[in-house]
């Protein structure tokens, strides 16, 4: 969730020492086979950290990572967020692919970004209300956070992190029409031959080794 500078430098030392290899999303869609040691490295919400402490990082260890954009702090210039100028100098290193996390449905008015849990959260659609309602809140949402990242950083994404982790079937048909990879929270190893849909992903924190995640 969160670490220190100092833990993800050893994570990427350690990485690189054991024979890793860190993959692009839109390289997954591109290579007939990838090498035994694969990790997609993802980073959610796109915050101004991502350059001023893993940018140096990466360059240092040429690793790649997808950082997934709530868009709309880039829209309004939130100061405590990637810049699209920020996201734009990483992408063009070839490091860094920039990913959705849709556009503001993340919980982010009273909530603060923070999960609800007597509430809807997300993309999850709400039983009261319409289906042009929900059109209008959520799918509406999704597109134009594709819209802008392909606008801002002149590629269409290919990648899409479900808010919380949380799917819902109503955006189904949208999601997969303007994305070819998405990840969910549920921890695990993902098995390519199920499709790009719907990865698992291992929570790091500061009290479990990356060893004991990867090779535990």
């Amino acid at each position: 969730m969160t670490v220190t500078i100092g833990r993800l430098e050893a994570d990427f030392q350690w990485l690189t020492e054991h024979g890793y290899h860190s993959i692009l999303p839109r390289e997954l869609l591109s290579l007939d086979a990838l090498p035994e040691k694969t990790v997609l490295i993802t980073f959610d919400d796109g915050y101004r950290s991502n350059y001023d402490l893993l940018y140096p990082l990466l360059e240092r260890y040429h690793m790649k990572v997808v950082i997934s954009n709530m868009v709309l702090m880039q829209d309004i210039h939130a100061s405590n967020f990637l810049s699209w100028e920020m996201c734009r100098e990483m992408v063009d290193s070839g490091l860094v692919e920039i990913g959705s996390h849709t556009y503001q449905r993340h919980n982010l008015g009273d909530l603060g970004g923070s999960f609800n849990p007597d509430g809807i959260n997300g993309i999850q659609r709400d039983p009261k209300e319409s289906d042009s309602e929900f059109e209008s809140r959520v799918l509406d949402d999704i597109q134009k956070s594709y819209d802008l990242i392909q606008q801002e950083i002149g590629q269409a994404p290919v990648f899409f992190a479900y808010p919380f982790g949380i799917k819902e079937a109503e955006a189904d048909e949208l999601i997969h029409q303007l994305f070819s990879v998405t990840a969910v929270t549920q921890n695990g190893v993902g098995d390519l031959r199920k499709g790009l849909y719907d990865l698992p992903r291992m929570t790091v924190t500061m009290e479990k080794s990356l060893e004991s995640l990867l090779e535990g």
